[in-house]
């Protein structure tokens, strides 16, 4: 998805908040967002930019999330996901979720940093295209 696909963006928000049990006016009233355009907004109404980092902000994902198609997405297991898509995006973070090696060895701290910076680079390359 070389562009935002309106409709790809509307059913991953609505995956999002029916995975979580949410109803349109939960979501709209912890964004103090209408749920009646939140649900025009699952329906393939283009957000804007600001209530769509409200929407990733809320549903604790990374604004690139919506920028990638989610067949990229689906290539991606369930842990390589939240590292690249989740909004904690920090050494400890990757430390604590994850048996990081590398030819056999543990991944050092600067290692870990410089996938980190790596992963950085990805999200702001999508967000900016």
């Amino acid at each position: 998805m070389n562009k935002l696909d309106r409709k790809e963006v509307g059913q991953k928000l609505r995956d999002l908040r029916t995975s979580k049990k949410y109803s349109l006016r939960h979501v709209g009233e912890k964004l103090q967002i209408d749920h009646s355009y939140l649900g025009k907004i699952e329906k393939g109404l283009m957000p804007s930019m600001d209530v769509l980092e409200k929407l990733a902000d809320f549903y604790q994902k990374d604004l690139s999330y919506f920028l990638v198609g989610q067949e990229d997405i689906d290539k991606f297991s369930d842990s390589e996901q939240q590292l690249v898509f989740g909004n904690d995006l920090s050494l400890d973070f990757a430390k604590d979720k994850f048996n990081l090696i590398f030819d056999g060895r543990p991944m050092t701290d600067e290692e870990i940093e410089f996938l980190l910076s790596q992963v950085r680079d990805f999200r702001q390359k999508k967000t900016s295209s």
